[in-house]
């Protein structure tokens, strides 16, 4: 098994009920697996920033 840590930051970004949600979900497709669902980002409409720290990813070796 291996683990990628994500971290992750946008800038200038609108706020997400301009595309008709409630929030912004960072996801991952790890080679030769499925799509998962890393986490949510937390946003600050102030500063139209999006970010995301320490999200985990494991997959298994096959």
């Amino acid at each position: 098994m291996s683990t990628t840590q994500l971290n992750l930051k946008v800038e200038r970004l609108p706020p997400p009920d301009r595309f008709g949600g409630t929030s912004f979900v960072a996801w991952a497709k790890p080679d030769g697996d499925d799509w998962r669902r890393v986490g949510e980002l937390s946003y600050d409409a102030v500063m139209q920033r999006g970010e995301l720290f320490g999200a985990r990813i494991s997959t298994y070796r096959r």
